[in-house]
């Protein structure tokens, strides 16, 4: 991703190789100035097989942090922050899968406590028999 101030934009190019872009492309870019949404772009191609290229019109100044975020229409995200004047952002974005790990857990003891009870009530019904 690069910004030019005169005019404002950002180009963003990214290598997202495919075999049919009518059909998997990168569907949805998310432009960011400092933690605000400034454009969101939809899409129902990629414009090649192999890259994906677009400029954006934006504003923003220096120590502004652009992020960009593309989301392929097969679930696939990525993002890139530059912060104006610096480079590279000291920040990411949290995955994209927020608590995903979490997840396991909580159903690996739903799956357990269901068990237990149903092991009781199993056992209790043995028992009165």
């Amino acid at each position: 991703m690069s910004y030019s101030s005169n005019p404002g934009t950002i180009d963003e190019g990214i290598s997202h190789p495919v075999d049919d872009p009518n059909t998997h492309y990168i569907d949805t870019v998310v432009v960011k100035i400092n933690g605000t949404t400034v454009i969101t772009e939809t899409y129902t191609s990629q414009p090649d097989a192999n890259n994906f290229h677009h400029e954006y019109p934006i504003t923003a100044d220096t120590n502004d942090e652009i992020l960009v975020t593309v989301t392929c229409v097969e679930g696939g995200t990525s993002s890139i922050c530059l912060k104006l004047g610096v480079g590279s952002c000291s920040t990411s974005e949290p995955p994209s899968i927020p608590g995903f790990p979490g997840l396991w857990v909580v159903v690996g003891i739903s799956l357990m406590i269901l068990l237990s009870v149903n092991y009781r009530k199993l056992r209790n019904m043995a028992t009165q028999t």
